[in-house]
């Protein structure tokens, strides 16, 4: 399967969320669920390889960390895999990928010079 820039963005900004949730046991089970259950249905199989334990602490919220990291890992992975077969399928795919990065500068230059009253 190819990911797209908006999956792309989704994967990304799910990836900082399992960053966030390492911090606290707090949450990590309902987040668990929610990226088990978005991915799953995207990626075969995505549920299946994450092993599950999520304990709970003494009196505390269940500590679904380990997972959080571990679909993070795989959220990683799945994207570096999809890079390589974009680059495989599209020779100019650096460089349209630069291009856009570049838009994205120039884009923020413009926007801080009319702040700025530069031009």
């Amino acid at each position: 399967m190819i990911i797209d820039e908006k999956l792309e963005k989704i994967m990304l900004e799910d990836i900082k969320r399992c960053d966030n949730a390492q911090k606290t046991a707090e949450g990590s089970s309902e987040l668990f669920q929610i990226l088990i259950s978005k991915y799953d249905g995207i990626f075969e199989n995505f549920k299946n390889e994450i092993k599950v334990t999520g304990k709970v602490s003494v009196g505390g919220p269940f500590n679904y960390r380990p997972e959080l990291k571990a679909i993070k890992e795989k959220l990683e992975i799945l994207l570096a895999v999809n890079e390589s077969k974009m680059k495989e399928m599209d020779p100019t795919y650096e460089f349209k990928k630069q291009y856009a990065s570049d838009l994205i500068i120039l884009d923020k230059y413009i926007t801080d010079s009319r702040k700025y009253r530069i031009f």
